[in-house]
């Protein structure tokens, strides 16, 4: 295993190398401590937090370039302090992108400044920069201490979130009110299922939100088995990482929906767990993610800092520090096929190919080749109801089915003069129901090494137009027999028999099997429309119908 130590105090340096280019310091800025955050143009009070854990780390890391340099304690204490000026009385801060008064961003920033603070207590020599600064964050961590005990919290990570948080805060401030709110979240239990997964599903955020409060809780609490949790998520999560090393992100319930995100999210989470454990596909996965974010540019504007969020018990614990020799990385496998039923979600990969099937949701598939995705709805014009959310997911003899149903009709009048012309007031239930139809559509998907093979029907009412759609990312090249079309996104393109998709690395997908019955794929009531963001190959039918189409990877 590469040696993480150093390498993190190499990411480290770098990051505060650009935080003394980018801290504003005069005495009438209203950034002072801080920097103008230009990507969002707001004043976070947590900005000031992010950059006193680094500049504490890197004063104290004996290897770190600026260790002992003098000018970060003042720079700390300044950031700190742009912190506490953005308190309120209660000790919350707020998250102006949509949160205020907010106990648990009050939570995020204490999961930096808490470690930050064991650090500065355990090394300090106590000259007077040293005592002032930490004079400023001990100020800090009691207001936000106040904040997590006697606020609230909106979604299931906070819970742990704060709880990690106040850990700190019982140990560093020896406040018993915040041992005794951790075991008030303790007591509703971990919602992490036998899979690995969190209530959120969020792959691409809050699970590793949810596996770093654990594996602090576990550490400041002297709770181990928390660390279980972590274990059987990360182990999940080595089935949703997709060719180019993004997650698979379509069956979350959080804003990371659908959006490709970088898998080194995880990172701190795999370390941490691969220096507990001596695990060797963590300890793999740690130092494939360590040399990407080696190669990239320090961001310390992000949220998530570039470098392994746990330094500080790096600096305060030798096992952190050392040993990296005796855990000897193993390359997981990157085969499998995993249906994770609970979740409603399956999860196949062979190699560059990868596909993700969910239920419950309009774009029920994602299939990926190298760093190229597409996605798959399908839908009908049933009186506007009939956009394809699959109400089960099953698995196959050699793949998974998925199926839709709806009834719906038409209203008689009532049978008794109601107590209002009001429409909205009228009481609707007394209504007798006439002329229902139902509408059933199945998708069964055939996996292969290569692709998919899918079958689609729609049953039940006659004659309802209906569509199946691939949309793709746009700017290849769409071919058939006898056309070769450069695709911008927003283009729709009716398939009847054979295409492929290429782009301009020469990969790309074979879609074969495309069937045309008519052109109202973009206007049928009641369904998804064209977005700019993607291409779309839609094949359409009347009910009833069965149609068959394979989508296989390709280079040519």
């Amino acid at each position: 295993m590469q040696n993480h130590y150093l390498a993190n105090v190499r990411l480290l340096d770098a990051n505060v190398a650009r935080l003394f280019e980018l801290q504003r310091t005069e005495a009438n800025s209203p950034c002072r401590g801080t920097f103008w955050d230009v990507a969002r143009g707001l004043d976070l009070a947590i900005g000031g937090v992010h950059m006193a854990k680094q500049l504490i780390e890197a004063y104290y890391a004996p290897e770190s370039k600026f260790s002992g340099d003098a000018r970060l304690l003042e720079r700390a204490r300044l950031a700190v302090e742009y912190s506490i000026s953005h308190q309120y009385a209660d000790g919350s801060i707020d998250l102006p992108e949509t949160n205020f008064h907010d106990s648990c961003e009050s939570a995020f920033s204490v999961y930096d400044l808490g470690p930050a603070y064991k650090v500065l207590k355990t090394l300090s020599r106590h000259t007077p920069a040293e005592d002032a600064l930490e004079a400023a964050v001990r100020r800090y961590l009691n207001g936000a201490a106040d904040a997590m005990v006697n606020l609230g919290f909106h979604t299931p990570n906070h819970r742990w979130a704060i709880s990690a948080s106040l850990a700190y805060c019982w140990h560093l401030l020896n406040r018993e009110d915040c041992r005794a709110h951790i075991d008030d979240f303790l007591r509703e239990g971990i919602d992490c299922d036998e899979n690995g997964e969190y209530t959120e599903r969020s792959a691409g955020n809050y699970n590793f939100v949810c596996n770093r409060s654990l594996l602090v809780m576990a550490r400041e609490l002297n709770m181990p088995e928390l660390r279980e949790h972590v274990k059987r998520n990360l182990r999940m999560i080595l089935t949703y990482v997709e060719p180019d090393d993004t997650m698979s992100t379509i069956n979350s319930r959080r804003q990371d929906m659908g959006k490709a995100s970088d898998w080194c999210g995880y990172y701190s989470n795999f370390l941490e767990m691969a220096i507990l454990t001596g695990d060797g596909e963590f300890a793999w996965v740690a130092d494939r993610m360590l040399a990407q974010m080696e190669t990239r540019e320090a961001k310390p504007t992000s949220r998530e800092l570039t470098y392994f969020e746990q330094f500080s018990e790096m600096l305060l614990n030798p096992a952190y520090r050392g040993g990296f020799d005796a855990i000897a990385p193993i390359a997981p496998s990157f085969s499998y096929n995993r249906f994770y039923e609970a979740s409603g979600v399956a999860r196949f990969r062979e190699g560059d190919f990868a596909l993700t099937i969910v239920k419950e949701r309009p774009v029920f598939i994602k299939f990926q080749y190298k760093n190229h995705a597409g996605y798959v709805r399908m839908a009908g014009s049933f009186f506007a109801r009939g956009q394809f959310a699959a109400q089960s997911l099953t698995q196959t003899e050699d793949g998974y089915e998925l199926r839709f149903h709806d009834r719906w009709g038409y209203k008689r009048p009532l049978p008794e003069k109601p107590e209002t012309s009001d429409w909205t007031k009228m009481d609707h239930t007394k209504r007798e129901n006439v002329a229902m139809q139902d509408f059933d559509m199945a998708v069964r998907i055939h996996l292969h090494t290569d692709g998919m093979t899918l079958d689609v029907s729609g049953e039940g009412c006659e004659n309802i137009p209906s569509k199946l759609e691939l949309l793709f990312e746009p700017n290849g090249h769409y071919l058939t027999e006898n056309v070769i079309a450069r695709a911008h996104g927003g283009d729709y393109f009716f398939q009847k028999g054979d295409s492929e998709y290429i782009f301009d690395d020469h990969s790309g997908f074979a879609v074969r099997g495309g069937f045309r019955a008519h052109h109202a794929g973009e206007r049928l009531r009641g369904t998804l429309g064209v977005d700019d963001d993607h291409f779309f190959i839609a094949m359409t039918a009347f009910t009833p119908y069965h149609g068959h189409v394979s989508v296989k990877t390709m280079e040519r």
